[in-house]
């Protein structure tokens, strides 16, 4: 999870749909569910997504915790908190905020499947 805050804090498209999601990808939110195919469709979605960060002034995120809440077989639920900052350093919109994701073990290793914002 670290790895991927640090990513997420770059930008690293590249790296994160190498390295830390798996298509098909979901985002799980209360207006509805949206996923991803392809790898590609992953790459797309985040692209977009740092472009209206940095629009918005984004700087980075800091991981302030992580719990595994479930491990069966193959899948494990984290839990997480964590802050983002603004370029100048500010908190960015609530400061503790927090997602649930959902990894599977791929051949590769272990790889965010889905993931449940609990802050817009």
């Amino acid at each position: 999870m670290s790895d991927y805050v640090a990513y997420w804090s770059r930008a690293d498209v590249d790296r994160i749909v190498a390295e830390v999601y798996s298509a098909p990808f979901s985002l799980i939110q209360a207006s509805g569910t949206t996923t991803f195919e392809t790898a590609a469709d992953v790459s797309a979605f985040l692209t977009q997504t740092f472009a209206k960060l940095r629009e918005s002034g984004y700087g980075e995120s800091k991981l302030n915790h992580f719990e595994v809440c479930r491990v069966h077989g193959d899948l494990a639920v984290v839990e997480t908190n964590y802050t983002r900052y603004q370029r100048d350093g500010a908190v960015m919109g609530s400061e503790g905020r927090a997602a649930t994701y959902v990894l599977r073990r791929t051949a590769d290793g272990l790889r965010i499947v889905a993931v449940i914002p609990h802050t817009e």
